[in-house]
């Protein structure tokens, strides 16, 4: 599963919109769209973020992940 996929399917997992994530992570939602997409990759920053957004680790984010 690439990362994009596994965020957005944190995401509705938590029912959230992405605005909803950007304003918990504090992560544009611009740039939380095109990861999504697969149209960019996140920073180290960026990622930490993510997780803390959704209140998991880092490396349970990237559990599954193909990189």
């Amino acid at each position: 599963m690439e990362l994009g996929e596994k965020i957005r399917k944190m995401r509705k997992k938590r029912n959230l919109s992405v605005i909803e994530l950007s304003e918990k992570c504090g992560v544009n939602r611009a740039v939380l769209y095109r990861i999504e997409a697969g149209e960019t990759s996140p920073r180290l920053s960026q990622l930490e973020k993510i997780a803390a957004g959704f209140e998991v680790g880092v490396m349970e984010l990237l559990e599954g992940v193909f990189v």
